[in-house]
C-alpha cells in the first residue's frame, strides 16, 4: 500500500471546543426558568432543577424528567420520564449535539419519532422499528451556525418538517430553544 493515494471522503477526529463544552455542562442543583410561548401565547413558566437520579443526570420539572448524558465529543438527551410536553420539545429539538467541529459543522441524526418515555416504550419502539424503521424514527438535521447557536430541520416520519434553533447561554446551559414555526419557544429567564 505504499504510495497509494487515499480516496474517498477524510474524515478527521472531532476536537472539543472549549466553549461549547462548558456550556453544555449543567451543574447539579442549578436552577433554570423559561419563558414558555406556544402558537403565539405565554404559557405557564418552566422550572427546571439539575439532578441525580441513581447515576443519571436530568433536569426535572414539577411534571417530569429529561435525562441526559455528556462526554469529550457529544452531548445527548436520552430519555423522559413523567408527562412534560415542553420537555418533550427539548428532546427533539437537540436530541445529540457534537460538542466541537467548528462553525458549520452539519451533522445527521435519526432520534425516535416520540420521545422515550421509560424503558418498556423503548422497548416498544424498537419493537416497531424492527417491522419498518421510517415509522419508529425521524430524520434530524443541524448545523453549528458559530459557537452559540444551532439551525435544524426535524422531519417526522409523516413527513412534517419542524424548523429547529437552538441558543446557547453565554456561561452555563441553554438560552434558548424553539422547535417549529409555531410550536413551542423556550426563552430563559436570568435572575
Amino acid at each position: 500500500m505504499r504510495g497509494t493515494p487515499v480516496t474517498g471522503a477524510l474524515v478527521e477526529p472531532l476536537t472539543p471546543d472549549p466553549g461549547i463544552e462548558r456550556r453544555l455542562t449543567f451543574l447539579l442543583d442549578q436552577r433554570l426558568t423559561y419563558r414558555v410561548r406556544h402558537q403565539g401565547r405565554e404559557r405557564e413558566p418552566l422550572g427546571l432543577l439539575v439532578r441525580m437520579v441513581g447515576t443519571e443526570t436530568c433536569l426535572e420539572s414539577d411534571r417530569g424528567r429529561l435525562f441526559f448524558s455528556r462526554d469529550r465529543i457529544g452531548f445527548q438527551f436520552y430519555r423522559i420520564e413523567g408527562d412534560d410536553p415542553r420537555l418533550a420539545v427539548i428532546f427533539r429539538a437537540l436530541p445529540r449535539v457534537p460538542i466541537g467541529g467548528g462553525n458549520g459543522l452539519k451533522w445527521r441524526d435519526r432520534p425516535p419519532a416520540e420521545p422515550p418515555h421509560g424503558r418498556l416504550r423503548g422497548l416498544v419502539r424498537e419493537l416497531r422499528s424492527v417491522v419498518d424503521p421510517d415509522i419508529a424514527f425521524a430524520r434530524y438535521e443541524a448545523c453549528w451556525i458559530d459557537g452559540s447557536r444551532i439551525e435544524g430541520l426535524l422531519v417526522e416520519p409523516d413527513g412534517r418538517s419542524l424548523p429547529v434553533q437552538a441558543e446557547l447561554h453565554p456561561r452555563l446551559g441553554l438560552s434558548r430553544i424553539r422547535l417549529g414555526d409555531d410550536e413551542l419557544e423556550l426563552r430563559e429567564v436570568r435572575a
